[in-house]
């Protein structure tokens, strides 16, 4: 029985456990995604927060947490200058009987140098410091059987093999911004589009799950976009992409929203923003839809989405439900010059 269960565990962290965490909002975590973006959104500082809560019917919880924060160091006013990116990560995601999960503080930064007047081009580097855990105690056997149920006061002769260890891990990526819109979500025929091309765990850090198992993360690469078209004054479309590749597991995501402006900001004095609400939806390459609804009000941004399972998994694991919120400065730094 031992030999079957450290089997198990060397499969399950081989085949689960190497993945990355998940967030179905795409194009609400760029510096997520790509070291390259931290600091290339319309403003000086932000402060962003996202959490999912993932197969809500599966009877125990996934859930995954994120908090960053974004600085300009020397943003000109009118983007017309050079500057650096800096970007701090913290991240949280556990899920499970055996509250398997990662914790995970990253630092980025960014090299933004402008290429014309709505252009620019940036390169990014990210380094990162993870602990991954877990309490294969909570997890009940087949010995525990007592002929009705699963009973956890009876001992299970197994012992915990799963060994909680450190790792560091270093990132890197690249990102080009086009934007005609300077500043403004939403203007008559306005076109702006970002695109980017990130390689996470370049070191490829040694997974340490238990004694006898070394196995190292493999290489993840990530390629994101992102294209916003003004139809008028007061409508607008935006398309996202994100295709993800780690060792063989791959992950296609896409979004399509319409929006609509809902508070008109000022043209001159910028004291007051534009505000839009916005409908669409995400869907994903293994069967997933994913309807959601998001307001941009003046500075702050606020998203909620849900996980609809297309395929017969739905019946066991039941849908996610994720919420995303971010707050901008547009007219002060911390680092201005």
């Amino acid at each position: 029985m031992r030999l079957l269960f450290t089997l198990l565990i060397t499969l399950i962290s081989t085949i689960s456990w190497e993945q990355d965490y998940h967030f179905s909002q795409i194009d609400r975590n760029a510096i997520l995604y790509n070291p390259a973006a931290t600091g290339t959104f319309n403003g000086y500082e932000q402060f962003s927060t996202s959490h999912r809560n993932q197969w809500l019917g599966a009877g125990t919880q996934f859930m995954t947490s994120l908090v960053s924060a974004e600085f300009t160091i020397g943003k000109g006013i009118r983007n017309e200058k050079s500057y650096l990116g800096l970007g701090i990560l913290l991240l949280n995601d556990i899920g499970g009987d055996s509250r398997f999960g990662n914790k995970t503080a990253a630092l980025n930064f960014s090299g933004v140098v402008p290429v014309t007047n709505q252009s620019q081009f940036s390169a990014g580097l990210q380094t990162a410091f993870t602990n991954r855990s877990a309490d294969l105690s909570r997890v009940t056997f087949l010995s525990q059987w007592d002929g009705y149920g699963l009973d956890p006061s009876i001992p299970s002769g197994e012992e915990n093999g799963m060994t909680n260890f450190n790792y560091l891990d270093a990132s890197a990526g690249i990102n080009y911004k086009y934007d005609q819109t300077q500043k403004k979500v939403i203007r008559e025929n306005a076109l702006s589009f970002e695109t980017g091309l990130a390689f996470f765990h370049l070191n490829r850090p040694k997974l340490r799950y238990n004694s006898i198992t070394t196995d190292r993360l493999k290489i993840k690469s990530v390629f994101n976009s992102k294209i916003n078209y003004s139809f008028s004054i007061n409508a607008a479309m935006e398309v996202s992409f994100l295709y993800a590749q780690q060792g063989p597991h791959r992950e296609l995501v896409g979004g399509v929203f319409y929006k609509t402006r809902v508070v008109e900001g000022s043209k001159i004095t910028k004291n007051k923003q534009d505000s839009y609400i916005g409908f669409g939806s995400y869907y994903q390459s293994s069967g997933v839809l994913i309807p959601a609804i998001s307001l941009d009000y003046g500075n702050f941004k606020f998203g909620v989405s849900y996980d609809m399972l297309l395929t017969k998994l739905r019946n066991g694991y039941g849908g996610s439900l994720e919420f995303s919120c971010s707050w901008r400065s547009s007219k002060w730094s911390l680092f201005q010059r």
